[in-house]
């Protein structure tokens, strides 16, 4: 996955933009949004009228569209939980100079005691969703970067391999600057030595509750 240029798109491109959306969901959509939203730094967020109520559209560049289509994945592997409530997933998808990720709009209500107590019940369900290995089926993106998602079988070697590891890995200058010589005459990634020590000093008391 690449990393997608920043988006802002044309006035006159939101009708192109609502006739996609609106050819994918099968529904009238009006050709220009009723509003921006705020909130975000890395796509433009807007809601759209539509004969079925209204959308949540996230707008990227056309190059992002493989980004909005791995986080329209990840929201439905979160609905799986059945817990956290997740907007539903109604259409991706790209026009000449943008793509789009449409979801069902969730309007939200007053926050309160009771509100806040059923979220955090909500969310310890949503985590107690396990796997057999630390990671997920495809990578995806945070922000902008690309996020590693390749499983692993321990929590440790995921958490510095496919995120620190990772995310440290374009602070790099050039390969050679990373990899040492060992005593045996070995060629040795220190990026790799410096993830490690980190877990070591991070995990050493480590107890996983099963």
């Amino acid at each position: 996955m690449t990393t997608p240029r920043a988006c802002t798109i044309a006035l006159a491109n939101f009708a192109a933009l609502a006739a996609a959306i609106g050819a994918s969901l099968r529904t009238q959509v009006e050709p220009r949004p009723a509003e921006r939203l705020r909130g975000g730094s890395v796509n433009e967020c807007y809601r759209f009228k539509s004969a079925h109520g209204p959308l949540f559209v996230k707008v990227a560049g056309a190059d992002a569209l493989a980004m909005l289509d791995a986080e329209a994945a990840g929201l439905e592997e979160l609905r799986r939980a059945h817990a956290v409530r997740i907007p539903s997933v109604l259409a991706t998808g790209a026009i000449a100079d943008a793509s789009y990720l449409a979801l069902e709009w969730v309007a939200l209500g007053a926050p309160s005691t009771a509100v806040e107590a059923r979220l955090g019940e909500q969310l310890a369900c949503q985590h107690r969703v396990r796997s057999a290995t630390f990671g997920w089926a495809r990578s995806n993106a945070i922000g902008t970067t690309p996020q590693d998602n390749r499983p692993t079988d321990d929590w440790p070697s995921f958490f510095g391999e496919r995120r620190l590891g990772f995310q440290l890995a374009p602070t790099c200058a050039t390969c050679r600057r990373n990899v040492k010589v060992d005593e045996h005459g070995r060629a040795r990634d220190a990026r790799r030595d410096h993830t490690r020590e980190f877990q070591d000093v991070s995990y050493a008391h480590f107890q996983p509750r099963v």
